[in-house]
This record gives structure tokens, sequence and C-alpha cells, in this order.
């Protein structure tokens, strides 16, 4: 992650960047070796939305590579656990 990165991350609400990295550890300790981000904003949406009853709840699919780089580099179990894309202006 560069600085650009960490100042993205910096927006986004800590209990989602901390629920996102939760999922994502659930289901590598479920031997599940690779998936999407937007997978895992479906099921925050659905925790928040259905379990939850939080209806004004947002979350910013924007959100989804900055919290993939972000999960991979503080946890090195996640290494390789989602597929991001170099931005073209930071090639």
């Amino acid at each position: 992650m560069d600085a650009d990165d960490w100042l993205e991350l910096s927006k986004i609400p800590k209990d989602i960047q901390d629920q996102f990295l939760e999922i994502a550890i659930l289901l590598r300790n479920r031997r599940i070796s690779k998936t999407g981000a937007g997978f895992i904003f479906e099921r925050i949406r659905w925790e928040r939305w259905v379990d939850r009853g939080q209806r004004e709840f947002k979350c910013n699919n924007n959100w989804r590579a900055v919290l993939s780089r972000w999960a991979m580099e503080i946890d090195p179990g996640l290494k390789g656990f989602f597929d991001v894309r170099d931005r073209p202006s930071r090639r």
C-alpha cells in the first residue's frame, strides 16, 4: 500500500475495516483460499441491513480495493487471498 491507499483507508469507518478483516480471516480459517471483496461486502450489507436492521447503512464499493490491499498487508496469512489490479497511475 502507498500513501494514497493509507489516506483512502483513513476515510473508511473503523467498524467496516474491522468487519471486513474479521470476515476475511473467518473465510481463510474455513479453508477458503481466495475470494472477492464483493463477496465480503455483501455479507457486511446483509448483517447490517437484515440482522441489525440498519437500513440507513451504506458500504461504498469504491472501498473494496483498498480494504483488500490493507487486509493482505496487515495479515500475512491473507497474502494472495484477493486478486487486486495495479492502478495505471501507479505502475
